[in-house]
């Protein structure tokens, strides 16, 4: 998930370490419903895995990207080094 954009592990998250705090699921990547950039990218390659682990990768390409759009390939990889 993101904790106020940033990924984290929800996993290792206490409930309370999030009160009052903006937390986004893959699912909130898009408010109107639709798919993100990252999310079409995903399909379009067939880069599912199981159901956590591809919204864990989405969710830190995603915030990777909102940092910088034009990040290449090894800062992509290092965001997503956790997963």
């Amino acid at each position: 998930v993101l904790l106020d954009g940033s990924p984290v592990y929800a996993c290792m998250l206490l409930a309370l370490d999030a009160v009052g705090r903006e937390v986004t699921t893959v699912e909130g990547l898009t408010p109107e419903g639709g798919l993100s950039v990252v999310q079409e990218a995903f399909v379009e390659k067939d880069a599912s895995m199981c159901g956590f682990c591809t919204s864990g990768f989405v969710v830190s390409v995603h915030a990777c990207l909102e940092r910088n759009p034009g990040a290449g390939l090894e800062e992509v990889q290092r965001a997503c080094s956790g997963n």
